[in-house]
């Protein structure tokens, strides 16, 4: 697309904590990116003098809620997927009662 005979794509440049290039198209006006803000900045002293309990608290606050796996929803997810079952099987029985 961006190199044929008429070009219908351009490659951006790739700006500071980008990963992979950005690509725009040219099929019509478009809004050309601007610098943008830059990065936010961290303040991570205020982070590390808060303490593991404070930055723990907030971790938990972020994350969603997820329901606690059972033995029942486990064998739920496993019953369509026999390898991972056999594999299962195998490390419980090479585990020998071991956590």
């Amino acid at each position: 697309m961006a190199g044929g005979e008429t070009a219908m794509v351009r490659e951006l440049p790739r700006q500071p904590g980008q990963q992979d290039s950005r690509w725009i198209h040219l099929l019509g006006p478009v809004e050309a990116p601007g610098a943008g803000a830059g990065p936010v900045p961290v303040d991570r002293e205020s982070m590390l003098a808060s303490g593991p309990e404070a930055r723990d608290a907030r971790s938990a606050r972020r994350m969603p809620r997820l329901p606690c796996p059972t033995p029942s929803n486990i064998c739920d997810e496993l019953a369509g997927l026999p390898f991972e079952s056999w594999l299962l099987r195998r490390v419980v029985d090479l585990a020998d009662g071991a956590p």
